[in-house]
């Protein structure tokens, strides 16, 4: 007679195991786990709606993005699954963030990355000292993750042996068995990235800068400094649609087909098996799916292990504009004309906006150069002879006076100045 029996009689109430595990946060689990950064406390653990891999539906690129490339003079619509929902992971600014995007050493990953956690931790107001103290704990626990995970794993094997519920060794086997087919996709998705990066970086066609601005469906929008390689060949193209060979795609096909078989022995064996095995597996698939969405010991600057995304600093919030963060590209004349073309930038015949678009561009400029107000000009003759065409007549402070740092532009703007 199982140890346990007993306990497995208990039933004070009926649970909806099944609408549960397929139905909550599926959405927020298909886009936290498509945007391919690694997570190191629930990267093996089970986690809610475990349909989204079977389906393949991580790797649907989301609609409503628009993407130009400003170096090239590329409008594009249609961009890699793992971008769109790392771009709708970060907390962006409405106009202003920007990004530098570059290959790093995987020797260089952090796995667990304290910013999220600490955030979490003061918002319940836990001390310093005890974040401080966990962050410790956390630095050497990527080490003992995995073998976590499988103790946890075979624990939840012999829990429903010792209540004799057989119905409850299914689904745990069968839980067991979605996470580690979702490990191997992941990583056989994450190795196509990688396999894209190095093509990225040993094309020496394709190294030059290209400076990418990103529209959200959301409305937000980012700016993103990369070279032309990594643009064309990760963010515009999916690199497992693209690297797969036939036995690549053999693999991963019967990956999939395996999870899906998986996912139906749970959702019947579950629905059958006792309340506490009930209790127990939905319990450990909520705390995993928490830890997986709340992002917590997330490096969220690096994708796949070779994608390195640095932010920018911030700029003030007055100038979260779309305005300032077209300045923040230091447009040509020729990517200007562009702009119009796409209509980022209103028609010539709106001169308060262009007024207003060159008094920022050269508020920035004077920043650049230390140049706070008029004072500055007026104690040094040679600061006028530094900036092409302000002369003394145009001195004045910055915030009441329109510059001309770049007059070659009267060709483009016509008599906007005039």
């Amino acid at each position: 007679m199982p140890v346990l029996s007993p306990i497995a009689h208990w039933g004070p109430f009926k649970l909806d195991a099944l609408g549960i595990i397929t139905t909550l946060g599926a959405e927020s689990v298909r886009n936290a786990v498509g945007r391919m950064v690694f997570s190191p406390l629930a990267e093996y653990l089970p986690i809610m709606a475990p349909q989204v891999i079977a389906d393949n539906s991580i790797a649907t690129p989301i609609p409503g993005f628009r993407l130009y490339n400003i170096s090239d003079g590329i409008f594009a619509t249609h961009l890699a699954a793992w971008f769109t929902r790392w771009l709708l992971a970060q907390e962006l600014n409405w106009s202003t963030t920007a990004f530098t995007l570059t290959i790093a050493d995987p020797a260089t990953e952090r796995p667990i990355h304290q910013e999220p956690l600490r955030k979490h931790l003061r918002f319940l107001r836990v001390p310093d000292g005890h974040i401080a103290a966990l962050q410790t704990y956390l630095n050497y626990l990527p080490e003992r993750q995995t073998a976590a995970s499988v103790a946890l794993h075979v624990l939840l094997a012999i829990l429903p042996i010792l209540l004799g519920d057989w119905y409850g060794v299914a689904a745990s086997l069968a839980l067991t068995s979605t996470v580690i087919t979702r490990v191997a996709i992941l990583s056989s998705m994450r190795t196509a990235i990688h396999t894209q990066t190095r093509a990225a970086q040993t094309d020496n066609s394709n190294q030059a800068t290209a400076r990418l601005f990103v529209i959200l469906p959301n409305g937000r929008a980012a700016t993103i400094v990369t070279t032309r390689g990594i643009a064309d060949n990760c963010l515009l193209a999916e690199p497992w649609a693209q690297n797969k060979q036939q036995e690549q795609e053999q693999q991963h096909t019967a990956l999939r087909t395996i999870n899906s078989a998986a996912f139906c022995i749970l959702v019947v064996s579950l629905g059958m098996a006792c309340l506490v095995m009930q209790l127990v597996i939905v319990t450990v698939m909520l705390l995993g799916t928490a830890m997986l969405v709340s992002r917590i010991g997330c490096d969220e600057t690096r994708v796949a292990g070779r994608l390195r995304f640095d932010r920018a600093p911030e700029l003030e919030s007055d100038k979260d504009t779309r305005t300032w963060a077209y300045v923040r590209l230091d447009l040509s004349e020729d990517e200007e004309r562009t702009m119009l073309a796409w209509g980022l930038f209103p028609p010539l015949s709106k001169v308060s906006w262009w007024n207003r678009y060159r008094h920022f561009e050269n508020r920035a400029t004077m920043t650049d150069m230390g140049i706070r107000d008029h004072r500055d000009l007026d104690a040094d003759e040679s600061l006028y002879r530094a900036i092409p065409g302000l002369s003394r007549a145009r001195a004045g402070p910055i915030e009441a006076t329109v510059w001309l740092v770049r007059p070659q532009r009267r060709e483009l703007l016509g008599n906007v100045y005039e």
